[in-house]
């Protein structure tokens, strides 16, 4: 709104709105006068009072390092300090390693190749290497008493046949030894006396 000189009219009551309505268009008025030239320079001031010291600066370089000084004295010997407790206890033993490699195969030993009758009884044991044992005694139980005889009968082919065929069966009660000897020889034994067990159940 324009500035209006009338305002406020004289005896009229105070009203704030055109009051604050001219002051407004006064301040326009003033803000767009434009401003004149500027004066000549004053007069050099007094020194102010110095100002609060500002913050310190980085820190510079290293400089290269001196040269290195006279070796001083001989210090007096420190103490020996504390000797330490004893030994704790022993701890549990560790785990077991993994086992090793198994080695390479040692030397063949010797075998049996062959077990024959004197037929007095006793036995001769002849090895791979050319060398025997013996004779050796059989051990045997006493004989015993005869049995009455049977009676006569005819036996056909198919019964001899039968008969036959089953005679493999009268090896199974004897069991082959399965327990090993230390003693390389009496295990060579052992092998051979198995190989006739399973030959004789054909």
């Amino acid at each position: 709104m324009p500035f209006d000189p009338t305002q406020p009219k004289p005896g009229s009551k105070k009203l704030s709105a055109p009051i604050r309505e001219n002051f407004i268009a006064l301040k326009s008025l003033i803000d767009a006068i434009p401003a004149g030239p500027a004066g000549p320079a004053g007069a050099k001031g007094d020194p102010g009072d110095p100002g609060p010291a500002g913050p310190a600066g980085n820190d510079g370089a290293p400089g290269p390092a001196g040269a290195q000084g006279e070796r001083g004295d001989k210090g007096d010997k420190g103490d020996p300090g504390d000797p330490g407790g004893p030994p704790g206890p022993q701890g549990p033993p560790g785990n077991d390693g993994a086992p090793g490699a198994e080695g390479p195969a040692g030397p063949e030993g010797r075998h049996i190749t062959n077990v024959w009758d004197n037929g007095d009884g006793r036995a001769v044991v002849q090895m791979s290497d050319g060398s025997s044992y013996g004779p050796f005694t059989i051990a045997s139980g006493p004989e015993g008493p005869q049995g009455p005889q049977g009676a006569p009968g005819e036996v056909s082919a198919a019964d001899l046949s039968f008969a036959i065929g089953g005679t493999s069966a009268n090896s199974n009660s004897v069991q082959p030894l399965d327990t090993t000897f230390a003693n390389p020889d009496m295990e060579t034994l052992r092998q051979k006396i198995n190989e006739l067990i399973q030959a004789l159940r054909r």
